[in-house]
């Protein structure tokens, strides 16, 4: 499920221009990264994410241009779909003739465990199983793993299984809001990734840089 761009033209412009700091995530991954910290257990406070998100420094160019506070809208807009229990319409789509570590949707995922990586454990904590068997598609996508885990590689080498793995992608990630901000309403997702094999919990690994 996809939609319109959710991007400013402002955030368009200044993610493709060369004042982007090489360290920084990309526009498609900017989107992960804020629907991750949107979804968190734990709040990120706000200076920290935007310095993570630039890779370190907030650049001086970002300042005038008003990047940071177009960011924290965007990171509001996809915050109000998921309080409003609807599916999130991702901002890219997986086309199965592409190279899956290529696509925008990998790069999205990449984004989305940027943000996890930032205070890991707190995703854990509630409820270990459930959290590994929710993240399972992200973290598959994402390509991070396959080198270090056979079993990664392997779901990330079955085409039907990514597919699969992609169109469910904005169920999970309801899921994922219900489990950390309405507890109360125990998710019954458990089919992620179809055939997968249950819901291990990857050790972790950082990002790559550009």
């Amino acid at each position: 499920m996809t939609q319109d761009t959710p991007f400013s033209a402002k955030l368009e412009q200044y993610f493709n221009s060369d004042q982007l700091p090489e360290d920084a995530l990309e526009l498609m991954e900017s989107h992960g990264f804020l629907t991750a910290l949107n979804i968190a257990p734990n709040t990120i406070p706000e200076n920290q994410w935007i310095t993570e998100l630039f890779g370190g420094d907030i650049p001086d160019s970002a300042r005038p241009e008003g990047i940071c506070d177009a960011l924290v809208e965007l990171k509001d807009a996809i915050h109000r779909t998921l309080y409003s229990d609807s599916d999130l319409l991702l901002p890219c789509q997986f086309d199965s003739e592409e190279e899956l570590f290529d696509s925008d949707l990998s790069a999205w995922c990449v984004g989305f465990a940027a943000a996890l990586f930032l205070d890991e454990e707190s995703w854990y904590e509630r409820d270990e199983q459930l959290a590994s068997e929710l993240l399972l598609p992200v973290l598959v996508l994402s390509g991070l793993f396959t080198e270090e885990s056979e079993e990664f590689a392997e779901m990330a080498s079955d085409p039907q299984l990514i597919t699969d793995m992609a169109q469910q992608l904005p169920q999970v990630l309801t899921e994922l809001y219900l489990l950390y901000q309405a507890p109360e309403e125990k998710p019954g997702y458990s089919k992620a990734g179809g055939n997968a094999k249950g819901g291990k919990r990857p050790a972790k690994k950082q990002p790559g840089k550009r």
